[in-house]
């Protein structure tokens, strides 16, 4: 049999014998149970009935095939598939056939053992764990027999005398050309033969729905087969990324009729400097890059967007790819966003998901076609045990798979076109994504128009380019906007039919004084309607206009000098909340965070808010934000989805529609309904343009913003209080993980970052997430089950139980070990000493959890802690701690923390010293396990308050307040036992003190004392959980 033919079999195969194998793992499940459910017996009774028709099917399929090649014989491989699919077909018939002889009721006890009986009786007589073994293995060597022929087809089908097309001499740094690749993937066929099972079973379903559709046939190719679907769209999913497409909602669309000329054939200029190389022409015969440069604000990512959308780019690009289908891909860098909305990283999946999303759709096959289902299999599923959904690709994947991309054989040739905004808000080294894009250039199927400011780094690199100045060709576009938006305006008409000849001069002085940049023209169209309905004469608007700066950085500080009084302090604490957010805010957040009343969030009761309130909140925040920041921050895109208990959904890809733009669906803010309150709502607040962020963060900008509040503001505070809004605010209907933890995250992330400054407001922040989390998961939802009661099947445990790796017995304060709540510890244990019985639980958790992130990264990056926390661990075995394991170990965990790196050619002398002291702490530690100590409840820092000896040295009491001893030492009642502020005895573990020299030196066993049972006088700051 030829390679494609087995392949095609072995997949439609190992599709059937899975599902055989897996309904036979649940008959012995039912075979070896002493209890069941009536559903369970009849939901094995349907799987049995898909598994006949399914092992029909590829029967009469292999049958068939052989008929039509009357010449063949049925391979080894084929005979055993037929002879097992037969056996296996027999099993399901006859369960069927003896489970519906059963009646089907209530359930009881009886009709439960008949319907075991069966199950009992059919295992005895049809041998079904033979056959399952043997099945198994048929499986294993369809596995095998599927690897071995997708890499023949690659390294066959595509390395045929340079068929692959890809310049000559191109370096891509680590990563193969396919062939080579397919090589280097023999060495992990074990992960790729669990991968490749695992998406066997993930495609089940599709199998499945094409039985009861009537499209299964038996026999699949591999393109077609189920297993390929779902590679496919495990591998998208592995590259998309919520804001994916969010910058390119954000721009607005270009305004009517401007940029139309660059489809147009240039216009020799007058001025040589001013020239520009036809952009229509390299669409339709041109390779290679061209380059979009221009001042800040000149409307370089307006015109990109409508570069990449108007349908003239895609017939111009037609008559350049003629029969050869095209592929484009956008990306738009923006240095206000996300880690990946400025990074390579960001750009290549981006790339890759909007490039394979579409070539997938054009289902063109060729001798090679079976690259992404390898390449797939080589990265892992996003349904197996072992990937997160959230796992992205890492570097060395994102760029072998690019190159796989744009490397395509001749028999499925792609052209790709990448239309790439903003190469100046990259965040890295502006060389390097350089290379890249020259790289890509490189192919005769790639072209790419790029766009970026006039950098010396950009401008050396592309100058030899087609290219154009775009603050040259705008001198038209800028006056007919002019024109069109002031004669909106009711109060420009009666000045046009007043003076004429003035209104047209006004129009052509805004028009020189832009000198090309149009964001320029948006603001000060907008200052003079604003002067135009305040009744300004036609000499105060001529004023006007000629006070407002013509340089960008200059007007935005007239903009702001502008605000007075408490407007500008308002305008300063919205831009200090802005910044404070790790995420762009929506308007219903800043609505919260702008809120004077500290202890509205705090006492208001739990439960979503009306929609007339949503409604009203967000459209006074809209005015704030125009009255106040004077539009240097505006409201982005309304999202069309239905927002969830008020929550921000930011990090979900939602389809965009930009507000006071002219895409549909989005009602005008004037005329928005109640109902439709939720839209502005949910809107994201962003900076206006990259611009007025390098301006608001200018060191002597901040400054004045900083200033500008009361001295007991603080940005992070007012956030948190917006987001203990929307945790109280989440009905238990709409509760799910992903809100929860979420919401909970979002709290935690702002109180990290409140600083040491006030100890109170930390603690009781903590307690108010603390408080609203217990009163939201022990709510009962419409059918009667609190958030709890769904994972544990009890209420009875705290909302921390339901976190990654949670355990029954966890409490708050599991949360804040795990995430490294330091000073919070502190503070209760001050309050209430824990029982010996919680604090040891909580070092094991601060020793056996600290590397398994508690939140579900539901698009929060958090850090990976690799060891525990030494403090942590310090304070919990000042306060009752029994550690579990050996001494040693714990020394191991608490010189962790405290040993500074080596500095490079240390002495023998000095590590001999070293190690000394690490063996005198080993024996104070077993010495202290057999001495009791008293210790106040005044806090962690406690110290000894007795006279003690070690190894015969005396060490002198420190001062204490009164005492009073605690002579029993029985568990206390509750987690916490409390000795009123007095002193009370704490009764360590014995062990045997062995026999030492005695130290020499009092002074250094008294430091080792005090390092080893006190922690530094002033704790470093908390823990930041989250990156």
């Amino acid at each position: 049999m030829d390679p494609l033919s087995a392949l095609s079999t072995a997949s439609s195969a190992i599709q059937i014998i899975d599902f055989t194998i897996r309904f036979l793992s649940q008959v012995k499940e039912l075979h070896d149970s002493v209890e069941g459910e009536i559903e369970e017996f009849t939901n094995l009774r349907g799987e049995a009935q898909y598994l006949f028709s399914l092992n029909k099917s590829l029967i009469e399929a292999l049958k068939s095939l052989k008929s039509r090649k009357s010449n063949r014989e049925f391979t080894a491989l084929e005979q055993d598939i037929i002879s097992l699919c037969t056996e296996s077909d027999a099993v399901a018939a006859e369960l069927v056939k003896e489970l519906n002889k059963v009646p089907r009721g209530q359930q009881s006890a009886g009709t439960v053992g008949a319907l075991r009986g069966v199950i009992v009786a059919l295992w005895r007589r049809r041998s079904i764990q033979k056959l399952h073994q043997r099945l198994l293995g048929l499986r294993s060597t369809l596995t095998s027999t599927i690897l071995a022929n997708i890499q023949h087809d690659l390294i066959t089908g595509g390395g045929s005398g340079g068929q692959t097309v890809h310049p000559s001499a191109v370096s891509w740094g680590g990563t193969m050309a396919l062939q080579d690749w397919a090589r280097s993937q023999k060495k992990d066929m074990e992960k790729l033969e669990q991968n490749l099972l695992d998406a066997v079973a993930s495609s089940h379903w599709r199998v499945i729905q094409s039985l009861e559709s009537k499209r299964w046939n038996g026999l699949k190719s591999w393109d077609d087969s189920p297993v390929v679907q779902t590679l496919e769209i495990s591998l998208l999913e592995r590259l998309q990324y919520g804001e994916i497409s969010d910058r390119e909602g954000r721009i607005p669309q270009a305004f009517q009729k401007t940029f139309d000329w660059i489809y147009s054939d240039p216009i020799e200029a007058a001025n040589p400097t001013h020239s520009w190389s036809s952009f229509k022409d390299w669409l339709a015969y041109g390779t290679g890059i061209y380059w979009i440069t221009g001042k800040a604000g000149s409307g370089k990512s307006t015109l990109m967007k409508m570069l990449c959308q108007d349908m003239r780019t895609t017939a111009l690009l037609e008559s350049w790819s003629g029969s050869t289908p095209i592929v484009t891909a956008s990306f738009y860098f923006w240095n206000s966003g996300t880690e990946l909305q400025m990074s390579q990283e960001g750009l290549l999946r981006s790339l890759l998901h909007q490039g394979l999303s579409k070539r997938f759709a054009l289902n063109t096959k060729s001798s090679s076609s079976s690259k992404w289902g390898a390449f797939s299999l080589s990265v892992g599923i996003t349904s197996s045990v072992t990937l997160p959904v959230d796992e992205p690709l890492p570097w060395e994947q994102l760029t072998q798979g690019l190159r796989f991309l744009v490397e395509e054989d001749e028999e499925s040739l792609v052209n790709y076109v990448f239309f790439i905004d903003g190469l100046d808000e990259y965040s890295g080294e502006p060389s390097k994504l350089i290379s890249l894009l020259q790289l890509l250039a490189s192919y005769p199927n790639v072209k790419i128009c790029t766009s970026s400011r006039p950098w010396i780094v950009f401008e050396d690199s592309f100058k030899q380019q087609p290219n154009l100045m775009l603050q040259h060709r705008t001198h038209h576009d800028i006056a007919f906007y002019a024109n069109q938006n002031l004669s909106n305006n009711t109060a420009f008409r009666e000045l046009y039919e007043y003076d004429p000849g003035y209104a047209m001069r006004l129009v052509d002085n805004i028009t020189s004084k832009a000198s090309g940049v149009f964001l320029w023209v948006v603001l000060v169209v907008r200052s003079l309607i604003e002067g135009l309905e305040n009744g300004d004469k036609p000499t105060e608007l001529q004023a006007r206009l000629d006070e407002l700066p013509e340089e960008l950085d200059a007007l935005f500080k007239k903009m702001l000098h502008g605000l007075e009084g408490k407007y500008f302090r308002d305008a300063a604490g919205l831009f200090q909340i802005f910044r404070a957010a790790k995420r762009k805010p929506s308007v219903l957040v800043l609505s919260f965070a702008d809120n004077e009343d500290i202890n509205w969030a705090l006492s208001r009761p739990m439960g979503p808010f009306e929609p007339k309130e949503v409604w009203y909140r967000a459209l006074t925040m809209k005015r704030r934000l125009d009255s106040r920041c004077k539009g240097l921050l505006e409201i982005g895109p309304l999202r069309q989805q239905p927002l969830r208990s008020n929550l921000q959904t930011s990090d979900q890809p939602n389809t965009p529609n930009t507000l006071g733009s002219d895409l549909k669906g989005a009602p005008a803010v004037g005329d928005l309904r109640i109902e439709d309150g939720h839209l502005l709502a949910a809107a994201e607040v962003d900076y206006l343009h990259r611009t007025v962020k390098d301006f608001l963060t200018s060191p002597k900008i901040w400054h004045r913003i900083l200033d500008a509040p009361s001295r007991n503001f603080n940005p992070h505070a007012s956030l948190f209080r917006a987001y203990l809004v929307q945790l109280k605010s989440v009905s238990p209907e709409e509760l799910n993980t992903g809100i929860f933890w979420t919401s909970v995250a979002r709290c935690l992330e702002q109180i990290v970052d409140l600083g040491n400054n006030n100890t109170k407001l930390y603690i009781d922040y903590l307690d108010a997430v603390n408080e609203s989390a217990i009163q939201l998961t022990s709510q009962e939802n419409d059918r009667g089950v609190t958030y709890i009661r769904q994972f544990w099947g009890s209420s009875d445990h705290h909302w921390v139980s339901t976190g990654s790796l949670g355990q029954k017995d966890d409490c708050f304060l599991t949360f804040a070990v795990r995430c490294n709540l330091t000073r919070y510890l502190c503070a209760k244990f001050d309050e209430v000493e824990p029982s010996q019985q919680l604090a040891s639980r909580l070092l094991d958790t601060a020793i056996n959890r600290c590397n398994a992130p508690l939140l579900p990264a539901h698009g929060l990056k958090q850090r990976k802690q690799k060891k525990p926390n030494a403090e942590i661990v310090r304070l919990l075995l000042q306060n009752n701690a029994d550690p579990k394991l050996d001494s040693r170990e714990v020394l191991k965990v608490i010189d962790s923390g405290s040993k500074s790196k080596p500095r490079p050619k240390q002495s023998i002398r000095r590590e001999k010293a070293r190690e000394k002291a690490r063996l005198r702490d080993r024996r104070l530690l077993n010495w202290t396990q057999g001495v009791a100590f008293s210790s106040t409840t005044a806090g962690p820092y406690s110290r000894p308050s007795r006279r003690m000896e070690f190894e015969g040295i005396e060490f002198p009491a420190l001062p204490t307040g009164p005492t009073e001893t605690k002579t029993d030492d029985s568990e206390p009642e509750s987690d916490y036992s409390s000795s009123n502020g007095t002193t009370s005895t704490i009764f360590l573990r014995p062990v045997e003190i062995p026999s030492i020299k005695k130290a020499q030196n009092a002074k250094a066993g008294n430091r080792s004392i005090h390092r080893l049972l006190n922690p530094l006088p002033e704790l470093p700051p908390i823990g930041d959980y989250l990156a």
